[in-house]
């Protein structure tokens, strides 16, 4: 069963479609350009695709002063290199974001598409930075660089029983590389930019 709901109270008029619970809205709009409050007729509700109202004046001029459109996600991008250099073993990427955000307020730990996507690069950049790549497959970062499957154990250990691991790293350039987690290098710091 579809109900169809108007309230009205100057100088708001409010609309509530009742749907099924899955489907429910509810939207608040404010209307400030008519002359007095007036009486709406609904007369095409056999199931509720539109709403004609037919019985207003003649609108000169709608403003929206409520938009209700969510905020965008927040866009990460490279907001620099930490000033200290780390082996690959920076107790895990809670621990990278920690140690970015002893440089840079609010960062974390880069991914390889978070650097990709970096518009304005910084400056100061030095060195290479540890980066967090997204795997795509068969040991392979998103950017087609060849990893393996080790990742410096997810940031938490430099060898294995075989060897010694291998991590991302990304150069001032922003090339990719593949290096030695016993290496020591800075991490990538991304933050949210507007």
């Amino acid at each position: 069963m579809r109900m169809l709901a108007f309230a009205f109270a100057l100088p708001l008029l409010f609309v509530a479609l009742v749907l099924p619970a899955a489907a429910q809205t509810v939207k608040q709009v404010e209307v400030v350009n008519l002359p007095e409050v007036q009486s709406v007729e609904v007369t095409n509700l056999p199931e509720v695709q539109a709403v004609g109202v037919t019985n207003l004046p003649a609108v000169q001029d709608v403003f929206v002063t409520n938009p209700s459109a969510p905020a965008p996600p927040a866009r990460f991008q490279l907001v620099g290199f930490t000033f200290q250099d780390y082996d690959g073993d920076l107790g895990g990427v809670f621990g990278a974001t920690q140690k970015c955000q002893l440089d840079f307020a609010d960062s974390r730990m880069c991914t390889t598409l978070e650097v990709l996507d970096t518009v304005k690069i910084p400056v100061a950049l030095a060195g290479e930075a540890w980066v967090r790549l997204i795997a795509a497959s068969s040991g392979r970062d998103i950017s087609g660089v060849n990893v393996g499957s080790s990742h410096c154990a997810l940031w938490t250990s430099l060898t294995t029983q075989g060897g010694n691991l291998s991590g991302l790293a990304v150069t001032v350039e922003g090339e990719l590389v593949v290096r030695d987690c016993a290496l020591r290098s800075s991490i990538a710091c991304c933050a949210p930019v507007p």
